[in-house]
């Protein structure tokens, strides 16, 4: 009879959590995948397209692009295994770059597209938009639209200068044509002289060019001839840099050496020198002021043999970094 009875209390919790696990399902979270390192001119649908040697076939509606200077997407995937499979693109090659793929987590998107809010208006997938490289440091957006042969779909209050984080002019620009055909036409001028140099041109997007002034500092004005002051960022991480790293380092080292302080996924970026060769420097985004203060005290130890610099610096110091194309992502 005690048997029974345990027999039936086992049954009875048994179905009671069976029915648990009906009425109070997991709700396991998506699996989600970070990208960074995109061509600029890239929407959803080449985002799919360059996974797709890796992955099953993905449908645009599960890319979310930030359209920030760091090229960066997010993929919501129904698998883990899914995921997986796309983080085998992790540093393949499109064009000279390579794109930096890892894993991620709901709360990481969410947060992201908040800090991105500037570039995500309605527009931000419009691509009548030209990024110009290599113009003389002297250019105006006179300059520029008479590049252009000075068509009526490009105005000067559409031309936007660069400049670095120094302040001084860059050599780029981006140009807002008032139609995407207009600025596809306009690249006929690609390898085109102004004055004594040669002009190289890409397609863009609005996007970029909203990241570009959400992070402030970046754009020159040329409706008044004066620079724009830096407003604030206001939100997002603090940045330190890392000088006079190993050219061998790798992300696992750089959080060895800052281990202890919370470092987001993907806030670790190892940049190249112009040539392509790595520079010995890199940026880490950490979550909190106090972060950034734990790290000024690393200043002066090792990492391989190596004394390391340690420096604070802004958001705004990285994000122009970040549009310079020189990251280099994980690989050593």
């Amino acid at each position: 009879m005690e048997a029974s009875g345990e027999a039936d209390m086992a049954a009875g919790a048994l179905v009671e959590a069976v029915a648990g696990s009906v009425l109070e399902p997991a709700g396991e979270e998506p699996s989600v995948a970070r990208l960074r390192g995109l061509p600029w001119s890239y929407g959803e649908k080449e985002v799919c397209e360059f996974l797709a040697g890796v992955s099953v076939k993905l449908q645009p509606e599960v890319v979310t692009m930030l359209h920030n200077a760091a090229g960066e997407a997010f993929v919501t995937l129904p698998t883990a295994a899914q995921l997986n499979e796309v983080l085998q693109a992790n540093h393949k090659q499109i064009g000279r770059r390579y794109v930096e793929v890892f894993s991620s987590t709901v709360a990481d998107k969410e947060a992201a597209c908040d800090r991105n809010r500037a570039t995500m208006r309605d527009d931000a997938a419009y691509r009548g938009v030209l990024r110009m490289r290599g113009l003389p440091f002297t250019a105006s957006a006179e300059d520029i639209v008479a590049f252009f042969g000075s068509p009526p779909a490009l105005q000067q209050a559409n031309v936007h200068l660069m400049r670095k984080a120094d302040g001084r002019s860059s050599g780029d620009a981006y140009a807002v044509f008032d139609t995407e055909e207009a600025a596809v036409e306009a690249l006929q001028y690609d390898k085109q002289k102004l004055g004594a140099r040669w002009v190289d041109l890409f397609q863009s997007n609005k996007g970029e060019l909203y990241s570009l002034m959400s992070f402030g500092g970046i754009l020159l004005s040329e409706v008044n001839g004066t620079t724009p002051p830096i407003p604030a960022l206001g939100e997002g991480h603090s940045v330190i840099k890392l000088r006079g790293l190993p050219w061998s380092v790798t992300i696992e080292d750089i959080a060895t050496f800052l281990s202890g302080i919370d470092i987001p996924a993907g806030g670790v970026h190892l940049m190249n020198g112009p040539s392509g060769r790595p520079s010995g420097l890199a940026y880490v985004e950490l979550k909190e002021e106090e972060d950034q203060a734990e790290a000024l005290r690393r200043d002066k130890q090792s990492i391989g043999g190596r004394y390391i610099d340690v420096f604070a610096c802004s958001q705004t110091e990285l994000q122009a970094r970040l549009a310079g194309g020189l990251e280099r992502g994980g690989a050593a």
